[in-house]
């Protein structure tokens, strides 16, 4: 995956947007609950409570459309 400067503003937001995109070998999406359950182990909270959980899952779903939209936008544009 290449990133473009102008979407990925740091390498951080690069990292972040890569997991959010994270598909299966054979291009099925990940489950917003594998996402955030690998955030926390990464993180080191493997058992942080369900509140953190859910609101995890909540930003990386808004993070993900936004993602989405800038895609179709982009691809808009090119067209």
């Amino acid at each position: 995956m290449q990133t473009d400067p102008l979407v990925y503003p740091t390498p951080v937001d690069a990292a972040i947007d890569a997991l959010i995109l994270a598909e299966m070998p054979d291009g099925s999406p990940l489950s917003v609950s594998v996402k955030v359950d690998t955030i926390l182990d990464h993180a080191g909270c493997a058992h942080a409570p369900d509140t953190l959980r859910r609101l995890l899952a909540t930003a990386l779903s808004y993070r993900l459309r936004r993602s989405q939209r800038k895609r179709k936008l982009r691809e808009c544009e090119a067209a």
